[in-house]
């Protein structure tokens, strides 16, 4: 057998040991900002255990005893260190497993993608107000200029038939599918007349990636996945 096939117990222990010592905290059973950060985790094939936010309080705040200073959640606990912030996290759980692209300029727009992403999430977001969804015509105004930019950019690698830099997924594309994907489950009418077909292509060929695909129908997706599919907890769910 080879190293990485090895059944011996002391692999099975040290793995057992890695899962233990490496924590997603933020609220359970829930997808929401803590989906990008289990996504890069998984496609790096580290292995973690989800906890609850609340055990994650004693990292929180300036007055902490142990740790770095974290301000919100998510928060990852991971290599003996803490870090928060969504985008640190998933870059850092990335790099860690070789996903970002080779030259250091296209891992600055590999994040730069990400970032845009992160901003259409919080426009997005924050259009439900009232206990009301955005309008059509906000998403066509607004959001759709986002998309159109994000879909430029999948271009610029193969004509958009792949992932946003080389033949791997980075950043850029955890973030791209997470609110792509919230669009398609809410807003399913105005996804299927909306163009952007490089963008749907994508969705395809993000969740056929062999540990996208195996994470998205287990039981550790099941476990953080709400069941709503409409309106404000509808976006927050998966």
């Amino acid at each position: 057998l080879l190293p990485s096939q090895s059944t011996k117990p002391h692999s099975k222990m040290a793995e057992a040991k890695q899962q233990e010592a490496n924590a997603v905290y933020y609220h359970q059973g829930f997808g929401a900002r803590g989906t990008p950060v289990r996504l890069s985790l998984e496609i790096s094939g580290v292995k973690y255990t989800d906890a609850s936010k609340e055990e994650s309080e004693k990292y929180l705040g300036a007055d902490i005893k142990t740790g770095y200073p974290t301000f919100a959640y998510p928060v990852l606990k991971i290599d003996g260190a803490v870090i928060s912030q969504t985008p640190a996290i998933c870059q850092y759980a990335l790099i860690k497993g070789g996903f970002h692209p080779k030259s250091a300029i296209q891992q600055a727009q590999s994040l730069q993608v990400a970032l845009t992403a992160a901003d259409v999430w919080s426009e997005f977001f924050g259009a439900y107000k009232d206990g009301k969804d955005p309008t059509d015509e906000f998403i066509k105004s607004r959001v759709y200029k986002y998309f159109g930019v994000l879909e430029a950019q999948l271009k610029q690698n193969k004509e958009g038939k792949g992932f946003y830099f080389e033949d791997k997924p980075s950043i850029a594309d955890v973030f791209v599918y997470d609110i792509f994907m919230r669009f398609r489950l809410v807003k399913p009418d105005l996804y299927k007349e909306c163009g952007f077909d490089a963008l749907k292509g994508f969705l395809t060929t993000f969740e056929a990636y062999p540990a996208i695909k195996e994470y998205l129908s287990s039981d550790r997706r099941k476990a953080v996945t709400g069941k709503a599919t409409t309106g404000k907890m509808g976006f927050l769910s998966p």
